[in-house]
């Protein structure tokens, strides 16, 4: 993730589309329970007024693709819409892009002391916890402002090695500001540590517009391309190729028909992660929803009009 908890797991085949479409807006997006807002251009008014206005725009039913939002299962046709920076798919909301029309409320400060790790981060913890990515998210923006930005990213790497959900952490030989980390759930991932924001990105409405709708049709190619996103609490935790849906969801059912209740589910996982992890309170969410799994367990074998 981004370090950023939207947007930020992009499939490989979109990745050139996500470029293109993110270039201008490069090094200015934030985890969106710390983004900041985007200021007018010269000679546009402030305030979220109607003259900034983009309304709502909505693109054409889809039928591939799977969704899954909190556990629950939300069948197909999917429906990507957006209002203002806002975009849905079904009616649930999958990503905020940044603030718009503009407003002007006071920027957040770094940290004024190192951050103190939250007992919640323990070796279960998956790249996907909110508790971990405001973590680490409020300790570079720390450590870059009191040692600067390229010695902040260089102590990231000892910030991650010393969580207990980190087997090790280190600096890839071809790019020095990602880290490779490897999971003590046996993930691996590659955290690209971008620099941290400052100031304000000036932006014209129709620029805004521009973005906002290329950013909901990454979406709209991927589900009907047959892509699978999960969300929770309000944004997407997840997502990736139709195979990976297999490979992640599929284990997930036969574990919860093979189970005589949720403690026993979850004992079961407890040994059988899926690729990447999952958070014992995320596995919780899918078992709520047990008696779902038949239809979206066809769905993922293609038998979903048997």
């Amino acid at each position: 993730m981004m370090n950023r908890l939207f947007l930020d797991r992009r499939m490989a085949r979109m990745g050139n589309d996500y470029e293109k479409t993110n270039r201008f807006y490069q090094g200015h997006r934030l985890p969106f329970h710390q983004q900041r807002c985007v200021r007018p251009a010269e000679g546009q008014c402030s305030g979220g007024t109607n003259d900034l206005s983009i309304g709502e725009r909505t693109w054409a039913p889809i039928s591939n693709g799977v969704l899954f939002v909190d556990g629950r299962y939300i069948p197909p046709p999917y429906v990507v819409s957006r209002k203002e920076g806002l975009v849905f798919v079904n009616n649930h909301q999958i990503v905020w892009t940044f603030q718009w029309p503009p407003k002007e409320p006071p920027f957040s400060s770094p940290p004024k002391e190192m951050p103190v790790m939250p007992s919640s981060i323990t070796e279960k913890t998956t790249k996907y916890d909110k508790n971990y990515l405001s973590y680490v998210y409020d300790v570079q923006q720390y450590l870059t402002s009191r040692y600067g930005e390229t010695q902040g990213i260089i102590m990231m790497a000892e910030v991650y090695q010393g969580m207990p959900c980190v087997r090790s952490a280190k600096f890839g030989n071809s790019d020095s500001n990602t880290l490779e980390v490897s999971w003590m759930n046996g993930a691996h991932s590659n955290i690209r540590l971008t620099p941290m924001p400052v100031g304000k990105l000036n932006i014209t409405k129709e620029q805004a517009e521009s973005f906002i709708d290329k950013t909901a049709e990454i979406f709209v190619r991927g589900l009907s391309n047959g892509d699978y996103y999960m969300l929770e609490g309000g944004g997407p935790s997840r997502s990736g190729l139709w195979g990976g849906a297999q490979q992640i969801f599929l284990p997930l059912a036969a574990a919860m028909r093979g189970a005589k209740d949720e403690a026993d589910f979850l004992a079961i996982m407890k040994t059988n992660q899926p690729p990447g992890g999952m958070s014992e309170k995320t596995l919780r969410s899918f078992y709520k929803y047990k008696d779902e799994v038949p239809e979206w367990e066809r769905r993922l074998r293609g038998c979903d009009d048997e």
